[in-house]
């Protein structure tokens, strides 16, 4: 149990409405217990689309542009140069079973990895390209 989150390739830029189309959905990316990231996607979701949300619900599915990711890879990148920033670029998020709230080793190593796998992602994705970001916990 605890903050699994996934960023999916999207069907034609739309969610998924049946079950048979969420299992067909292919991994992009994986994190587990990175909560500072999925406050970061939660709050670029939550703002572009205009969605009358305080947070990204348990077990959603919503569409993420190439722009929240590049945003987000910026981030990061600010955050690896100098580590002082993360409280104020990317927090740490508090939830149930959401991981250490720590600016740590697992912290910076999180950070790490998303940059990498951003980085793969925009060598094989368009800037028109949308994605799916799906969080359980």
């Amino acid at each position: 149990m605890g903050l699994d989150m996934y960023l999916f390739e999207s069907i034609n830029g739309k969610l998924p409405t049946t079950d048979e189309e969420k299992e067909q959905l292919e991994t992009v990316i994986y994190w587990r217990k990175a909560n500072a990231i999925h406050k970061f996607l939660s709050d670029a979701i939550i703002e572009k689309q205009d969605l009358d949300l305080y947070e990204i619900e348990n077990v959603g599915y919503y569409l993420v542009d190439y722009e929240i990711l590049e945003s987000l890879y910026q981030t990061c990148q600010k955050v690896l140069d100098n580590h002082d920033l993360a409280s104020e670029l990317l927090p740490t998020y508090q939830g149930f079973f959401y991981g250490t709230y720590e600016y740590d080793e697992y912290y910076f190593d999180n950070i790490k990895y998303t940059m990498n796998k951003i980085e793969e992602l925009f060598k094989h994705y368009k800037k028109m390209d949308t994605f799916i970001y799906h969080v359980w916990w």
